[in-house]
């Protein structure tokens, strides 16, 4: 499973399911000649920034039905984040919180 992040011409882009383009685009299967990654990738991008908060890029996911996230930085493309990858990192931090909340509560 993944994605790829085409750019067409001087634009900002756009990403497709990696699937689709291994499959020849999902347009006429498999035996199919090579479809350009330009017809079958989205244009309306959704992108996060390298400083953005893990449940802001959560929640762009969850709000536009998306599995992965370019990490835009200006207009240079700097990585990918899934799913799975912000699902990490909010759990990690919620551990973090919750040790301290229960330091605080049992050291009175």
């Amino acid at each position: 499973r993944g994605a790829v992040v085409g750019r067409a011409g001087a634009g900002r882009g756009g990403i497709s399911r990696a699937r689709a383009v291994w499959r020849g685009g999902g347009v006429g299967g498999p035996a199919a000649p090579p479809t350009p990654l330009a017809q079958v990738m989205t244009r309306e991008l959704v992108f996060t920034e390298p400083g953005e908060a893990g449940e802001k890029a959560m929640a762009k996911i969850t709000r536009h039905r998306c599995r992965h996230l370019p990490v835009v930085d200006g207009e240079r493309l700097v990585g990918v984040v899934s799913i799975g990858d912000l699902l990490k990192e909010i759990s990690d931090e919620q551990t973090v919180e919750i040790r301290f909340l229960k330091e605080y509560m049992y050291s009175r």
